[in-house]
């Protein structure tokens, strides 16, 4: 596997992960390996300990993949469509009593990292996306339940 070329030495897992678009269509990922991953996002540390995200994931095939794969930008739909799989991030902003959480985004982004860092542990890839149509993710996470606190933050395959 390539290795960066970092400055001083660091773990390998950081070092070889990758971001790649070039997806293999049958590669399969186990149901026990996507819920280690999705636990591994779970267990990460947040402020107060409020883990202010949700998680939305869909196997290949499946509605919930289906229907994120909808919400991509034309782009990432072209090449993320032979993905095994999505997760994608939902953050809040707020408590349910309304209490601003000012930390959301960066605690999203610690479970962010714990899903990547397990996903190549297990031997996957993860290429983090940014390029979603907003509004379609709205209307997902309102069909979910979780529209009126939450906003889709990322997308990983």
């Amino acid at each position: 596997m390539t290795r960066a070329d970092t400055s001083v030495e660091i773990h390998d897992l950081i070092a070889e992960r990758r971001s790649p678009r070039s997806l293999d269509g049958s590669a399969e990922i186990s149901k026990e390996d996507l819920l280690g991953i999705l636990e591994a996002a779970r267990w990460a540390p947040s402020a107060n300990n409020l883990q202010p995200w949700r998680l939305i994931a869909g196997e290949r095939d499946d509605s919930n993949f289906t229907s994120l794969l909808e919400c991509l930008v034309p782009f990432n739909q072209s090449w993320s469509k032979r993905a095994a799989a999505f997760i994608a991030i939902a953050g809040t902003p707020t408590q349910a009593d309304g209490t601003v959480i000012p930390t959301f985004m960066y605690d999203c982004g610690l479970a962010a990292a714990q899903l990547t860092i397990e996903a190549h542990h297990r031997g996957y890839v993860i290429h983090q996306m940014a390029g979603f149509d907003h509004e379609k993710a709205k209307e997902l996470l309102t069909f979910l339940g979780l529209k009126d606190r939450y906003n889709c933050c990322k997308y990983y395959i």
